[in-house]
């Protein structure tokens, strides 16, 4: 008999038997058959799988050898879970007597001979997630024919207890725990804005990139290395921290109120906690707790002085999370000082007043001169009164008082007074005629280099006139003055209400000179008479004693007398003699 040998794709399906009575080996399927030494009449020869020959009884069976050409096959995987999956493949060539089907994974092999010919099979008590080989050999002629190959990977299973860890502003960590099965990676869905993506190989992730309070939806689904099939997701929703309120102040300050507004923080956030407190003498008091939507707010019905605190976070909507605490504190204005009252001498001026109600610090004690607002001193006291020293005399001060609570000033209070006058200094005349005098003195001491009033009068006391003037310059000029008047002056410095002791001078005005001439007529017959000095004289007497005003007698040849008689102007008359 003859045959033709071909080969398989692992090995060849071959016969036993020996050349000559010599001992052969051979192999059918990889098996070794029975040595043989045994003398065969009429045998027939048979050829080894290797291509020896050798004799062999004609009437045992022998193996024979099939001859096809390279089978090419294709097989695939559908309706792929978690455990199961359904494998198909294509029909081998000629007259098939069956299948072998090998699945292999790292954890499992499994052989099975199947000989349904509808080339399909439904693999089943698969691990999830886990990487399967699969061939399948079509068996002909009691060998193997080219196998088809194919790999996949069975559903991952679903994540556990996918938790959020740590939030904040811009992150969110999470963790998880790996499904059951195998897996291989993690992918990491973020929907909302922004949209991200990011794969992982641990059960924890940090996701940065989000804006602070957003609002996001995260999905976590195991997959496989090669990507082709992925495990069903899980999904947690969550806020991201919104962010601190910046520029939280105190504004609108009354003495009862404060009014707190803020900044709205970077991205998200549906509203705001404010917690209000009140601290005073060291103990703390609840004042209220509330949720608000805009970015300002009063706390009302409180004490002057009172140190409120207020705290303010960022919201989102469920709650879940929320922002940096920012705190500040306002305080209501102190009440302002009451019975404000000023104690003067020449030079100091002694302050004390009543405090306010409520809460309040320290007090502001300020000095000005009144005439050029020029402040003097400012200083800060507990005390409730307090004296300037070294001061003008004679001068309107100024003193505010306000009362000082942090950096909050009550309404101010201020009361105005004069030091008390210091008399002026050297009263003199500078200058006079008929109708005017110049009066000039020097400040006192104590008020030099400011300006102070004077007060500047004279008196006559024949006309029983008086003038008084006020003035703040260091002469004065008095007018309208009767000639040939002796007039008194005085100088006062006026504080107010208040006048210094006056310093004096006094001065007579210029005279007016009139001139009469009188002609006496002398009845004597006798000229000596007349001519006699003596009877000139007695008549001029008589003149001079009955005349008002003054009167200045010349009697040819002798100079003229003046007689002086106030308030008239001065007369000059003149007597001449003649004989008749």
């Amino acid at each position: 008999m003859t045959s033709v040998m071909t080969r398989g794709s692992t090995f060849f399906t071959g016969v036993t038997g020996g050349i000559n009575g010599t001992n052969m080996t051979s192999g059918t399927n990889g098996t070794n058959e029975t040595e043989t030494d045994v003398y065969i009449e009429e045998p027939c020869i048979a050829m080894l799988s290797f291509g020896l020959w050798f004799d062999k009884i004609c009437s045992e069976l022998l193996p024979y050898i099939c001859y096809e050409d390279r089978f090419y096959g294709n097989a695939t995987m559908t309706n792929k879970t978690l455990h199961n999956a359904t494998l198909s493949w294509t029909r081998g060539p000629g007259d098939i007597s069956g299948y072998r089907v090998e699945v292999k994974s790292t954890d499992y092999n499994l052989t099975l001979n199947h000989s349904s010919l509808n080339q399909t099979y439904d693999l089943s008590n698969l691990t999830a997630g886990t990487q399967y080989r699969v061939q399948v050999f079509p068996i002909k002629c009691g060998r193997d024919l080219n196998p088809q190959n194919v790999s996949f990977y069975t559903k991952p299973g679903v994540i556990q207890k996918l938790s959020v860890t740590n939030v904040s502003e811009t992150s969110i960590s999470l963790s998880w725990l790996a499904p059951e099965g195998n897996r291989d990676l993690y992918n990491i869905q973020v929907r909302g804005e922004p949209d991200l993506k990011m794969t992982t190989r641990t059960e924890s992730a940090l996701v940065k990139g989000l804006i602070p309070g957003g609002s996001y939806t995260l999905e976590v689904n195991a997959e496989v290395e090669d990507k082709s099939i992925e495990g069903d997701r899980r999904d947690i929703s969550f806020y991201t921290k919104p962010g601190k309120v910046s520029n939280l102040k105190p504004s609108a300050l009354t003495k009862d109120s404060v009014d707190f507004q803020w900044e709205k923080p970077t991205g998200n956030t549906s509203g705001y906690r404010v917690h209000a407190w009140r601290e005073e003498n060291n103990i703390t008091s609840d004042i209220f707790w509330k949720n608000v939507t805009n970015t300002r707010l009063t706390v009302g019905n409180q004490s002057s002085g009172a140190k409120i605190w207020l705290s303010v976070v960022a919201l989102v909507p469920d709650g879940s999370v929320e922002g940096e605490r920012s705190i500040e504190m306002g305080l209501t204005t102190p009440g302002k000082v009451t019975d404000l009252l000023l104690v003067i001498t020449a030079n100091t001026i002694t302050a004390t007043w009543t405090p306010p109600q409520g809460n309040y610090e320290a007090f502001s004690v300020q000095l000005k001169l009144t005439a050029s607002n020029e402040e003097v001193k400012t200083q800060n006291t507990s005390a409730s009164q307090l004296s300037f020293t070294n001061l003008k005399a004679g001068v309107e001060y100024a003193v505010t008082v306000t009362t000082l609570n942090g950096y909050l000033k009550s309404d101010p209070e201020t009361i105005r007074n004069f030091t008390l006058p210091l008399p002026p200094q050297s009263a003199k005349i500078d200058f006079f005629n008929k109708s005017h005098v110049t009066l000039s003195w020097k400040a006192p001491m104590e008020s030099q280099g400011v300006q102070i009033t004077y007060l500047v009068k004279y008196f006559s006391e024949f006309w029983n006139d008086t003038q008084t003037s006020e003035t703040y310059a260091t002469n004065y000029t008095f007018h309208e003055l009767h000639a040939g008047t002796n007039y008194n002056f005085e100088v006062r410095v006026k504080a107010g209400t208040q006048e210094s002791k006056p310093t004096e001078t006094s001065q007579t005005t210029s005279a007016t000179v009139r001139v009469r001439t009188m002609t006496m007529a002398c009845s004597s017959s006798e000229p000596s008479i007349c001519e006699n000095s003596g009877e000139r004289t007695e008549v001029l007497k008589n003149v001079r004693s009955s005349q008002h005003p003054p009167i200045t007698v010349h009697s040819s040849p002798d100079p003229p007398i003046t007689l002086h008689s106030s308030p008239h102007p001065p007369i000059t008359l003149h007597v001449y003699c003649s004989h008749f």
